[in-house]
């Protein structure tokens, strides 16, 4: 199916007829956008935000949504609008655009068919496809029949057979049906030893380039009785579904055995796809399995009113079944043999009852997305959580939790900062102080192993622990000598037998901290199977921390490094917003905002953090400030300087953003006192309190 690259290009002229056939129109010349719904408004009034422009070369016609950025040309747009791949989309572009081109799928061409009028036998070898080459022996030989295609499509005049079928003029065109007057099977002939196979006159339905079924168009007392078997042909091995385009509809589709049942149906206003026969019903539900079983259609059953039709049916039901396909069994034969039979004796009935079922399926989608999506479904939603576990997580710190109003609440939340101000220790210390109060922690560690993690715990435990007994805590423990074995044997036993308590209360206390090392290749599919795994096997809602989000694995490696963060995040949004989840992820800080006062603009792709984000929180030295001369930002750079080598180090925490409360202001940052060395972090009070003091505004 390649093309020369001129061809392409014609293609791609077609974008605005597409757009104008296929996308919802709103305002304006604007179109609602397949890909993030913009322009689905409430009763009819669409304020869409894709528009057709054209290439900076003037003449490529492409299309950009202002809402998601989403942008290109004509194949992109099949490929979102009809969710399909690049090869099926070219597929479908020739199909809708090309006039020398029959959609007959992508099969190897071997030996284009030159006649269409069968040759004696003497001259069937000419007709014979070329051998595959030697080193592919294995693969079956594919025939192309498309100028055979074309040839009988201008031959459909000269038969009234679609019309005695009940197929209209439209019907016939769409799926390009022909007419060989003296057909014979190609397959067939090659076995013919002496004279000339015999012909009769078929309906050619086109399948693909390789495959076509071909029918009989004489009356069943004008066959003779050795062809009757052979009345219904199909010619190429292993031949694919017929118009399986029609399992992209969102609704619902139709699937059943004849390639005429399903374009009767489609005829009627239905989508329908033929699995050709009945034999080749796990054909079918091979295709259907590649499909995501939550974005397909409801996949309406289809049966002939006979045992092997009955047969079919009942295998796809269960695979559906099994599978978690939405299906529905529905008669649309009535009480005739199948479908086509029903059109050709009662059309009205017939049509009313495709557009019954159809209507129906829409009913029951339209009852579920209203039930899912209006807003007076959230009002039981709110009373629902009267009867279900408190979702506010409290941190630790109390009067981080009183200005967050109890902590964190389910959503998406971004902790930032410059490298040596504690991000993950602050979060590490969150995550003990949640676990303590009975809640699941799952610390994707992304950077730092399991027992760096552990070690840091146990640091500021002999810390906290020897501050009760002695004011400047000399039976703290570094984090690195406790990893080290070596120094072990430089404790005394007043230091050996603090460390012990601590790490037995750390083991006895902290069984519900789940440290994952998600070293390597780590992304969002791999942090979304284990909380789900977490959630299925515990029946608890976690806390869940990312450290830190720039190192995830790409969500796609072609793909630059602000749009793999814009596409995680939204991926974490996602995961928050479907499980209900709060999510703590850790983001550095973009280099030019190292000596500025922190701001949005200080998260490195702050576009997608800032937006995505529920709340964005940030560390910084305390004494920061807004720096635009150079006087001013050296200041600040000696301010960070002095910070990240003092033994305790004074850090404020900012709330940037919080979508439903207060954010912090110039004179009500809270204020910490962070101890490096033994990994400690205490709560001191507000910026508006001089010198540290402790305490904070009543509220």
């Amino acid at each position: 199916m390649s093309l020369e690259q001129w061809e392409l290009e014609a293609l791609k002229q077609n974008l605005p007829d597409y757009a104008k056939r296929f996308l919802k129109k709103s305002k304006g010349k604007m179109y609602c956008c397949p890909a993030c719904g913009s322009g689905q408004g409430s009763n009819g009034k669409y304020t869409g935000a894709l528009g057709i422009h054209k290439a900076k070369d003037g003449k490529t016609p492409l299309f950009t949504c202002r809402s998601c950025g989403k942008t290109g040309n004509i194949f992109q747009l099949v490929m979102i609008n009809e969710r399909l791949d690049f090869k099926s989309a070219l597929v479908r572009v020739r199909e809708l655009y090309d006039p020398t081109y029959n959609p007959y799928g992508n099969g190897r061409t071997v030996k284009t068919m030159t006649t269409v009028n069968n040759p004696p036998a003497a001259e069937l070898q000419t007709q014979k496809a070329d051998p595959v080459p030697a080193v592919k022996e294995a693969e079956p030989v594919k025939r192309d029949f498309r100028n055979n295609y074309k040839e009988w499509e201008r031959n459909i005049e000269d038969t009234d057979y679609p019309q005695k079928r009940g197929l209209d003029y439209e019907t016939v065109k769409r799926f390009h049906l022909g007419y060989a007057p003296e057909w014979y099977s190609p397959t067939g002939a090659e076995s013919w030893k002496n004279g000339t196979p015999p012909t009769s006159p078929r309906l050619i339905i086109p399948v693909d380039e390789s495959h076509y079924t071909a029918r009989d168009t004489r009356e069943d007392q004008d066959i003779p009785e050795p062809q009757k078997i052979f009345k219904k042909q199909q010619e190429g091995k292993d031949g694919p579904l017929f118009n399986r385009f029609a399992m992209n509809d969102k609704l619902c589709f139709f699937c059943c055995e004849g390639e005429i049942d399903a374009m009767s149906i489609e005829q009627a206003g239905g989508s329908c796809v033929a699995y050709r026969s009945t034999g080749n019903k796990e054909r079918f539900c091979q295709a259907l399995g590649k499909r995501d079983a939550t974005e397909t259609g409801t996949v309406v059953i289809v049966q002939d009113n006979d045992k092997a039709g009955r047969d079919a049916s009942d295998y796809i039901e269960q695979f559906c079944r099994d599978n978690g396909f939405l299906f529905i069994r529905r008669n649309v034969s009535g009480n005739y043999k199948d479908p086509n039979e029903f059109l050709v004796h009662d059309r009205r009935t017939f049509e009313q009852t495709v557009k019954g079922i159809i209507q129906e399926l829409r009913q029951e989608r339209m009852q579920d997305y209203m039930e899912q999506h209006s807003a007076s479904s959230a009002v039981d939603a709110f009373i629902k959580r009267r009867d279900t576990e408190n979702d506010t997580i409290p941190t630790g710190f109390s009067l981080m939790d009183e200005f967050l109003d109890g902590g964190f609440h389910p959503g998406l939340y971004f902790l930032g900062a410059v490298s040596s101000i504690g991000k993950t220790t602050w979060a590490l210390q969150v995550a003990e102080n949640v676990v303590s109060h009975g809640r699941d922690v799952l610390f994707f560690s992304l950077e730092q192993s399991k027992e760096d993690l552990v070690s840091k715990s146990l640091s500021r435990r002999t810390y906290e622990k020897s501050l009760k007994k002695y004011k400047n805590g000399k039976l703290g423990k570094f984090n690195i000598s406790i990893m080290r074995r070596e120094t072990w044997q430089k404790w005394s036993q007043e230091e050996w037998d603090t460390f012990l308590t601590c790490a037995e209360e750390f083991k006895q206390t902290q069984k519900n901290l789940i440290f994952i090392e998600a070293v390597g290749d780590y992304g969002i599919d791999e942090i979304t199977e284990d909380v789900e795994t977490h959630i299925a096997i515990t029946g608890r809602k976690p806390l869940v921390i990312i450290d830190y989000l720039q190192i995830m694995k790409p969500y796609d490696e072609r793909m630059a490094d602000k749009q793999n963060v814009d596409r995680t995040t939204s991926a974490l949004k996602r995961l928050s917003r479907d499980q209900n989840l709060t999510i703590l992820a850790i983001s550095s800080f973009n280099r030019e905002s190292y000596w500025q006062q922190v701001s949005l603009t200080s998260f490195k792709e702050s576009g997608s953090v800032e937006y995505s984000s529920d709340v964005l929180l940030a560390l910084s030295p305390a004494d920061m400030k807004e720096a635009s001369s150079d006087a001013e930002k050296k200041a600040n750079r000696e301010t960070v300087s002095k910070t990240k080598v003092a033994e305790v180090r004074q850090v404020e925490l900012h709330v940037l953003k919080n979508r439903n409360g207060r954010i912090t202001s110039e004179k009500n940052k809270l204020l910490f006192e962070y101890t490096a060395k033994f990994n400690h972090f205490k709560e001191k009070g507000y910026s508006y309190l001089s010198n540290f003091d402790n305490g904070g505004p009543s509220m």
